[in-house]
């Protein structure tokens, strides 16, 4: 019995083995190439909003108050840098902004989105059920708790792409030095994706310019 199971391991291994080497995705490595984003997004600004969505993705992707927002597998993601890192933020505390872009503006569409109308949101209240619509209230409400002003692109991104894209160090100096906007949204700033509010203009040292 001890035989078969090391037999039966050995061979799982080795079907691994010949799909690397054949170039095969694994599960976990097309996960992350559907979030890979090589080269700074166009953004386009939602009609009537103060978001941004990135057309040209094949993504979830979006750009509001100072943040990259990534809705994938049915959880949120925020980020101070176009490609990541990433951090996922509970339902709870999604901007509600966010939550009234119309279904016509996401590129990934999940099943629980049919049946819904393109020019209004997702039926977030049906889909995380009562309790996360008796805590979030009238959240479906054009307007209600949004930022009026939509925040300047993050362009001094751009140049950053391959093996120029920054790590979290200095995601946090560069963003320091050029990004002066201060965000809005009663969200904590998160660390492992860089400041999410502007903290005034500092020197770059270490880093090459764009």
């Amino acid at each position: 019995m001890r035989l078969f199971i090391w037999l039966t391991l050995l061979l799982m291994l080795n079907v691994q083995v010949r799909a690397s080497l054949a170039g095969v995705p694994t599960a976990q490595a097309d996960d992350e190439q559907k979030t890979d984003v090589t080269v700074y997004p166009r953004l386009v600004l939602v009609p009537g909003t103060a978001a941004y969505y990135a057309p040209d993705l094949g993504l979830n992707y979006f750009y509001y108050d100072g943040s990259f927002w990534l809705y994938q597998a049915d959880e949120w993601h925020r980020s101070g840098w176009y490609n990541g890192p990433w951090a996922k933020v509970s339902p709870s505390a999604i901007p509600l902004s966010l939550l009234q872009i119309p279904v016509a503006y996401y590129n990934q569409l999940p099943s629980y989105f049919s049946g819904g109308q393109a020019g209004a949101p997702p039926r977030w209240d049906m889909h995380w059920g009562p309790a996360w619509a008796r805590y979030r209230g009238v959240w479906d409400r054009p307007g209600r708790g949004a930022v009026a002003v939509p925040a300047p692109r993050p362009e001094y991104q751009r140049p950053y792409t391959g093996a120029r894209y920054p790590d979290v160090p200095q995601q946090l100096t560069l963003r320091a030095h050029y990004d002066s906007y201060r965000s809005h949204e009663p969200i904590a700033d998160l660390p492992s994706a860089g400041p999410l509010s502007g903290s005034g203009r500092v020197p770059i040292s270490g880093i090459t310019n764009p």
